[in-house]
């Protein structure tokens, strides 16, 4: 596994509605260090690292225990290389939880994981996630909102065509993580192209109905909403 640092960039978590995408980073962090179950807060408690450590063997007393001292000693030396490492990578994954979390909400979960003598990782994303995380079903309303209000937005026109979509591009990524039914199927093409068609792209987005329509005419299987949006 990776031990190098993580990229920071400059996102900060402030605010409700930005735990959904900072969780994902967190994840796919986690994921690529290989240490998520160390840090899942729906997991098993996690133990601070420290506590973790390998125990050095004890020094033989006697010749006859040399062989067996040295096997020992051996599996001693792998299992702390292994420690070493998998300590090496919550350290990173600390350091990107202190740099992209606002300070007024580290403290107050740091003092409550004080108050309950509790130190690790996963217990510091618990109760972030207590504090900030909307339910199931209001997360996916307000992706789904957000997606939805950024159609409407090229509808307007007074926004930059490949501003709109980079950033549409990262709504549909965090519509199809949430299975939203507004990027699925022939509907979600239409209303796509629907968007463009008024103001960002609308030669583009006529060509792109008309190969919609000459699809369904044929019994072609049309393309999808990310196909089609490859196609600009």
């Amino acid at each position: 596994m990776s031990e190098a640092t993580l990229p920071t960039g400059q996102y900060v978590l402030k605010e409700h509605s930005q735990w959904p995408n900072w969780y994902i980073q967190l994840q796919f962090h986690a994921l690529s260090k290989g240490i998520w179950k160390e840090i899942d807060p729906d997991g098993k408690e996690a133990v601070p690292v420290y506590s973790d450590a390998p125990t050095r063997p004890n020094q033989p007393t006697n010749t006859a225990q040399t062989e067996q001292y040295k096997m020992q000693l051996a599996e001693y030396r792998a299992d702390t290389s292994d420690w070493a490492s998998k300590a090496t990578r919550l350290q990173h994954m600390w350091t990107w939880v202190n740099a992209t979390v606002d300070p007024q909400l580290l403290a107050p979960a740091m003092m409550t994981l004080v108050e309950q003598k509790k130190s690790t990782l996963q217990a510091l994303i618990k109760a972030l996630r207590t504090e900030l995380a909307p339910t199931s079903i209001s997360t996916i309303n307000l992706v789904r909102a957000q997606y939805r209000a950024h159609l409407q937005k090229a509808k307007q026109g007074r926004v930059n065509p490949e501003s709109w979509y980079t950033e549409w591009h990262s709504l549909y990524a965090k519509a199809k993580a949430y299975k939203i039914a507004d990027i699925d199927g022939l509907l979600a093409v239409q209303d796509f192209l629907d968007a463009l068609a008024p103001k960002l792209s609308p030669e583009w987005a006529r060509t792109m109905h008309q190969s919609v329509v000459q699809s369904e005419v044929l019994g072609i299987t049309p393309l999808t909403l990310h196909e089609e949006s490859l196609q600009r």
